[in-house]
C-alpha cells in the first residue's frame, strides 16, 4: 500500500478537486466532467440541482474527449449528491481524491468498489450507510488512510472486476412484439414485463411505478424545455399498489405483469397463458367500443397518468423506452405538479412548424433502472439520460420487421445475478424468444361434462367470468372460464 500516499497528494488535491459551480465541461457516456489539467478530469454532476446518476454507476479509468485522452483522477464535490437512486459505483485507480459530499444524500447506495485508496474528506460519504468493497490483501492499506474506519464495513474481494447488477429491482424482460395468429394477424394483447430482484434480500413493490418514455427513440427533436438531465418525458406510468410490505418479492424472483392477465390461447393459438400473471395493466376506457379486459382474480397497476383515450399498449415495433421507477410523492401531487409542456420547430422538407405537446415529467433520482429500445436502421437519439441508459436493445432491425413477433429483450445474468450496467446494448439479450413462450399452458384446473357443468355455472351463486374479465351469468357456449377464482374448460 502506498505510505507515502497522503502526503504525496495533499499538495494536488485542492486542484483535482476544483470544479466551477455551473455543471460540467463536457459528458461522455453517463459520466459527467470537468477538465481539471492538460490530460486530467474529474467527475462532476450534471447540474446545480444535482442528482445526477442512478443505477450501478462504473467510473473509467481513461476517457477521450474530441481527440485528448483524460486520466480521471478526482471525483468532485457534491459530484454524486443526493443521487438517491444510485445503487453501487465502482471507483478506479486513477482516482485520487473525492471531494466534499461527493457521495452524501445518495440514500440507496449501499455498496461502494474501489480499487486503490483516494484521499478523504470527512464528509465524502455518508460512511456509515455503505460497505466498501476492496481487492484482496488491501483492506489494512485502507485502514491505514484518513476516515476509512468510518466506512459500515470494509470488504476484500476477489471478484472485484465483475460488475453486480441493481440492489433492488431491475426491469428483466420486455415483452413489446406480441405474437401471430395462424392466418398470419399480429396480436398484441399478451405483452408482458416482468420485474426482478436483483439483491440479496426480500424487497417490496409496493409504490414502484413502470413508466414508458413520450418521446421516440427514432424521432429527434429540439424539445424545449430540454429536461434529459433531470427527469424522463413519460406518456404512461402505472404505480403498484400497497402500504409498503404488501407485495414481497423473494431474491432472484421475477413477477410477471400482464397488459392483459388471460388465457391468450382462447384468441391465438400461437400465444400463451396469463391468467396466472402477478399484476395487470388495467385502463377505464372513455371509448364503450374499446374496453380493456380485466381479470379479477389479479391485482391491478394503478394508473397515474396514460395518453389513451381507451387504453395503454407498448410500442410493438421498440420506438419508445421503459423505466422502473420509486415515485417520492403520492399520484395526485404527481398529477397536479409533475406537468410538462415542451415546444418543437417540426421540418419537413423547406417547411417548418411550430409544435407544442405535453406529458409528466419524472424525476431522474427516482428512477431504479430503464430500459432503451430502438431499430438500427431508424435510432436518432437516447430518450433516457445517459446516466439511466446509454445503450438501448432491439427486436428487428428495421421500422416494420416481420422477424421480430414472438421475441423480447430479455437481460443478462451473471451467475444469480442479472447485468446491469446502465448501458442496455451490453446487458440484454436483443431478439430473444419471449420467456412465457417456453410457459404455454391450456389453463384447465378442472374438466366436467357439458350438462353438469353448465347446469352449475347457471347457478346465480357462482361467480363466472369470460377469459377477457367479463362477468357472465352462465356459460352460453363450450370454452374456458373463470368460475369462483378457477379456471374451468366447459365442454
Amino acid at each position: 500500500m502506498k505510505k507515502l500516499f497522503t502526503q504525496t497528494i495533499l499538495s494536488v488535491v485542492a486542484a483535482l478537486l476544483a470544479t466551477p459551480a455551473a455543471a460540467y465541461d463536457f459528458q461522455s457516456g453517463n459520466i459527467y466532467y470537468n477538465v481539471t489539467g492538460e490530460h486530467t478530469v474529474a467527475v462532476t454532476y450534471a447540474t446545480e440541482d444535482y442528482a445526477s446518476y442512478a443505477g450501478n454507476v462504473t467510473l473509467p479509468g481513461k476517457v477521450t474527449h474530441e481527440g485528448t485522452n483524460y486520466q480521471v483522477t478526482a471525483i468532485g464535490d457534491k459530484a454524486f449528491y443526493a443521487s438517491t437512486a444510485v445503487s453501487n459505483v465502482r471507483i478506479p485507480a486513477s482516482v485520487l481524491a473525492i471531494g466534499s459530499e461527493a457521495f452524501v444524500g445518495c440514500s440507496n447506495m449501499t455498496t461502494v468498489y474501489m480499487e486503490d485508496v483516494a484521499t478523504l474528506q470527512a464528509n465524502s460519504f455518508d460512511f456509515a450507510n455503505v460497505t466498501l468493497y476492496v481487492p484482496e490483501l488491501m483492506k489494512d492499506g485502507f485502514l491505514e488512510e484518513a476516515y476509512y474506519n468510518q466506512f459500515k464495513d470494509i470488504i476484500e474481494t476477489d471478484e472485484f472486476d465483475v460488475p453486480i447488477g441493481s440492489q433492488t429491482f431491475v426491469i428483466s424482460e420486455i415483452f413489446f412484439t406480441g405474437t401471430t395468429t395462424p392466418e398470419g394477424k399480429q396480436y398484441t394483447d399478451d405483452q408482458y414485463f416482468k420485474i426482478a430482484n436483483n439483491s440479496d434480500e426480500v424487497q417490496y413493490l409496493d409504490g414502484y411505478a413502470i413508466a414508458e418514455t413520450a418521446f421516440l427513440s427514432t424521432d429527434k427533436q429540439d424539445y424545449t424545455p430540454d429536461l434529459m438531465n433531470e427527469a424522463v418525458s413519460v406518456g404512461a406510468i402505472y404505480a403498484f399498489p400497497g402500504s409498503g410490505q404488501d407485495y414481497p418479492v423473494q431474491p432472484g424472483q421475477e413477477v410477471v405483469v400482464a397488459l392483459n392477465a388471460i388465457n391468450h390461447l382462447a384468441y391465438n393459438p400461437n400465444s400463451f397463458d396469463l391468467l396466472d400473471a402477478d399484476f395487470e395493466v388495467y385502463d377505464e376506457s372513455e371509448n364503450p367500443n374499446i374496453q380493456d379486459p380485466d381479470n379479477p382474480a389479479v391485482t391491478n397497476l394503478a394508473n397515474w397518468y396514460d395518453y389513451s383515450a381507451s387504453y395503454w399498449t407498448m410500442h410493438n415495433r421498440g420506438f419508445k423506452s421503459y423505466v422502473l421507477a420509486k415515485p417520492e410523492v403520492d399520484m395526485q401531487t404527481y398529477v397536479n405538479d409533475y406537468y410538462y409542456t415542451y415546444t418543437y420547430v417540426f421540418s419537413f422538407g423547406e417547411y417548418s412548424f411550430d409544435m407544442d405537446g405535453d406529458a409528466y415529467k419524472l424525476p431522474n433520482a427516482w428512477v431504479v433502472d430503464g430500459v432503451g429500445l430502438s431499430v438500427a436502421s431508424s435510432w436518432e437519439w437516447n430518450v433516457l439520460s445517459p446516466t439511466i441508459d446509454s445503450g438501448w436493445a432491439h427486436c428487428g432491425t428495421t421500422s416494420n420487421d416481420k422477424t421480430r413477433y414472438n421475441k423480447s429483450v430479455i437481460r443478462k445474468k451473471d451467475g444469480n445475478k442479472w447485468v446491469d450496467t446502465n448501458n442496455s446494448t451490453e446487458d440484454f439479450i436483443s431478439e430473444a424468444p419471449a420467456s412465457m413462450l417456453g410457459h404455454i399452458s391450456v389453463g384447465i384446473d378442472q374438466v366436467e361434462t357439458e350438462g353438469s357443468q353448465k347446469a352449475a355455472m347457471q347457478s346465480k351463486s357462482l361467480k363466472v367470468y369470460r377469459l377477457d374479465g367479463q362477468r357472465v351469468s352462465g356459460a352460453k357456449r363450450s370454452g374456458l372460464y373463470i368460475m369462483d377464482g378457477k379456471k374451468v374448460m366447459v365442454k
